[in-house]
């Protein structure tokens, strides 16, 4: 377990990170990773509320994209497709659900560079 610049305690375990509290005892946070899916649960009093029931999920993406990253790489075409889904759990612990809780969405981003010579 080691400590982070806030006093709270990550572990990793196997193919999962948890964060816990300052005295390590409650879970807060654990992230599971496999090749092609990213799960984190996270305790709700680490979001920002946006509201009564709204929270600001702290995810970000980077895709490969533009000449740097995607041209000059010989890349031809990307395509991905995240899917998102929320629920509200009993605890961190749980796997169980509350089923009026569960929604589920997605985004696909798709780049493409032309071959100026096909004809």
């Amino acid at each position: 377990m080691n400590k982070s610049a806030n006093n709270e305690s990550t572990a990793a375990m196997g193919d999962a990170t948890e964060l816990y509290d300052t005295d390590g005892t409650t879970l807060l946070a654990k992230v599971t990773q496999t090749d092609s899916c990213l799960t984190l649960r996270i305790h709700k009093s680490l979001l920002n509320g946006q509201g009564e029931g709204i929270y600001l999920l702290p995810i970000d993406f980077n895709v490969k994209t533009g000449d740097h990253d995607f041209k000059s790489d010989g890349l031809a075409y990307s395509n991905y497709m995240v899917s998102i889904t929320a629920a509200t759990y009993k605890d961190m612990t749980t796997t169980d659900f509350f089923t009026p809780s569960y929604a589920s969405d997605h985004i696909i981003y798709t780049n493409t560079r032309l071959d100026p010579t096909v004809q």
